[in-house]
């Protein structure tokens, strides 16, 4: 992970204003505060499974550095392993959102 000055700077300045002690960590409810305030917008579904990857100790509280790497993450990184568009297309053919049932052939032809 290659960041700029400008992003780290950007990132450290929406992470300090939620980092109340000042410890280098805010509290998982307030990570999509965090994330609004330099651009990104998640569903909480996917707010919910980032928490869950990030906070691996079930802490409630999400460190800098893994707040920089959800940066990156939604910035830089290619997001083709996002299956969330595979998922819809899946449902619109007939499968269902829990990514159970069975789509006929013919449709995706």
């Amino acid at each position: 992970m290659n960041l700029s000055e400008d992003d780290i700077d950007c990132c450290q300045k929406a992470f300090a204003d939620l980092d109340e002690d000042g410890l280098g960590a805010i509290k998982a409810n307030d990570l999509s505060l965090a994330l609004e305030k330099i651009g990104i917008a998640l569903p909480d579904k996917e707010l919910y499974k980032l928490i869950y990857e990030v906070d691996e100790k079930n802490t409630g509280m999400i460190k800098f550095s893994d707040f920089l790497t959800i940066y990156y993450k939604y910035k830089y990184s290619n997001n083709d392993d996002d299956d969330s568009d595979t998922l819809d297309a899946f449902v619109a053919t007939g499968g269902n959102e829990d990514k159970s049932g069975c789509v006929d052939a013919s449709k995706l032809i």
